[in-house]
């Protein structure tokens, strides 16, 4: 009986171990992702153009750091930290995923103009965004101009309810690299937009799968992906052998604008 007794105590405490480092409820249920979460920080570059009106111009690199780090309760998860310049100074970007669905914990953003920081627990995002401005202050030269510049900062606390769990957006390679992509694949996740209101549904589909040149990789076997981002949507060019990303574009009709991200960093 005694013996009987301590393994149903052992079965109990694995049972509540188990329980205690289970992950919260994937964002699209029944839909299994492969993520990779390198115990080293990994470092990727993608090489960035804007093309306008049909001229393309270099818009220098995105830097992606990615690394497997761990919760306070041990649990598994991705860090993400992403630098490109910007239209004023340099954008930072660091995101934060459970390693194993990559549901969305944590997202920081430092630039120039705009400080952001959200949480996500449960159905909601909370954080702040602080906005700050410059302007002109003190007094005139003596070409009238000011002499002096000031910065003001608007602090906006934000709740916004995103239903669940999220992916976010700004992981939008690492997500769609980890789906499993095949031939008529296609399925609508959610991502978190805080500009749109939090939560955005995004249909991911499979167009086609082709041999395409890369300057850096030369010709290899792809799944070409759109993404239905509203108002600026993605297609994905997924290498199929590793289930990297090795080019990212986003189209913006109204300002007939095409911006592309290419991998310059060798394949895993």
């Amino acid at each position: 009986m005694r013996t009987a007794f301590s393994s149903l105590a052992i079965a109990a405490l694995a049972l509540g171990s188990a329980q205690a480092q289970r992950p919260e409820s994937d964002v699209v249920a029944g839909l299994a992702l492969r993520v990779t979460a390198p115990a080293r920080a990994d470092t990727v570059v993608y090489r960035r153009s804007i093309t306008r009106d049909g001229v393309e111009t270099d818009m220098g690199l995105r830097t992606v750091v990615v690394q497997g780090t761990a919760a306070k309760d041990g649990s598994p998860q991705l860090q993400v930290v992403q630098k490109f310049p910007g239209s004023v100074g340099m954008i930072v970007d660091t995101m934060i995923a459970d390693a194993r669905s990559l549901r969305a914990v944590a997202h920081r953003s430092h630039q120039a103009t705009r400080k952001m920081r959200f949480t996500f627990s449960g159905a909601v995002a909370e954080g702040e965004v602080v906005e700050t401005t410059s302007g002109a202050s003190g007094g005139a030269g003596a070409s009238g101009a000011a002499t002096g510049s000031s910065e003001e900062s608007q602090d906006h606390m934000v709740k916004q309810v995103v239903g669940g769990p999220i992916f976010d957006l700004k992981l939008l390679e690492t997500v769609v690299s980890a789906m499993p992509l095949a031939a008529g694949f296609k399925t609508s996740v959610p991502f978190f937009v805080y500009e749109s209101g939090g939560r955005v549904v995004m249909t991911v589909a499979v167009k086609e799968r082709a041999s395409v040149q890369f300057a850096a990789h030369g010709a290899r076997d792809v799944w070409v992906v759109s993404v239905a981002i509203p108002g600026s949507p993605a297609t994905l060019w997924v290498d199929s052998a590793t289930n990297t990303a090795l080019r990212v574009q986003y189209d913006i009709p109204p300002r007939h604008i095409l911006t592309t991200e290419e991998r310059q960093t060798r394949l895993p």
